[in-house]
């Protein structure tokens, strides 16, 4: 005779549950690991050391602002702080013994990476601590940092003194930021930038900055892309390169690599 089985045959409970557990754990991790594995950007402090030794001097947060200009005299917001702490930090950077001229090349991988507003309230953040100071737009290529410091856009600068067409008290345009910062602008965009790199007329003109001024921070083409950022290293005492997370790319690094390794710029840092 037929005999009733109380347990059913299919689906089995312990089975499915089983299944399920292993699918909810196993799916979420081969998704972060394949994530993680396709990433071909900068995430931390890890990808730049399998990349190169060149010290690493401070890290600055993401600012959600929207401000170009995040530290003044009052500021004391997490991301100003960080701009002080990369001023001090500079110090141990530079050349000892030298009490003006001291110039900071700040250069990064490529466009975006933030190197003009490091540049920017780096600059703010050493006029405050009573340095005069002055900021060079030497990316004749994409300038930005006139937009960033609010200036205007029709104000003479370097080309035009290159060109013979403007002193040099003409471009040196003092900032409202602060009474110690100084900007000079790009003013017309050359067809020609890497040539103008090379005149006497912008070696003439850093002696007599040097002369006045204690800090020149200088804003350069992305040495990933172009070889200005090189042809500026003859002026600087330190270099500063700028990587930006998830923005940076990997491959980019092996250029900070050899720049460090092969000493194409005076003491670089990240």
């Amino acid at each position: 005779p037929a005999r009733p089985n109380n347990i059913p045959v299919k689906p089995q409970k312990r089975l499915v549950y089983i299944l399920s557990i292993l699918f909810g754990l196993m799916l979420p991790v081969l998704f972060v690991l394949l994530k993680d594995l396709l990433n071909d950007t900068v995430q931390d402090e890890n990808d730049l050391k399998k990349a190169t030794d060149a010290p690493l001097l401070g890290g600055i947060a993401l600012s959600r602002s929207g401000k170009n200009i995040v530290v003044d005299s009052k500021s004391r917001s997490a991301v100003a702080e960080m701009f002080r702490l990369l001023r001090t930090n500079i110090q141990f950077l530079l050349p000892p013994g030298i009490e003006k001229g001291q110039t900071l090349l700040v250069t990064s991988s490529a466009s975006g990476d933030g190197k003009t507003f490091v540049t920017a309230n780096l600059g703010v953040a050493i006029a405050i601590s009573g340095k005069k100071t002055v900021l060079i737009e030497l990316d004749l290529r994409k300038p930005k940092l006139a937009r960033y410091l609010n200036a205007a856009s029709n104000e003479k600068g370097l080309t035009n003194y290159l060109l013979g067409q403007a002193s040099m008290s003409e471009i040196i345009h003092a900032s409202a930021l602060h009474e110690n910062l100084f900007h000079i602008p790009c003013g017309p965009v050359p067809p020609n930038p890497a040539e103008l790199l090379l005149y006497d007329a912008l070696d003439r003109l850093l002696e007599k900055l040097k002369a006045e001024f204690d800090f020149i921070l200088i804003d350069t083409s992305p040495v990933g892309l172009v070889a200005d950022a090189l042809l500026l290293n003859r002026f600087s005492s330190a270099s500063l390169y700028v990587v930006r997370q998830g923005q940076t790319k990997k491959a980019m690094l092996k250029t900070l690599g050899d720049i460090h390794q092969e000493k194409k710029l005076h003491n670089i840092a990240v």
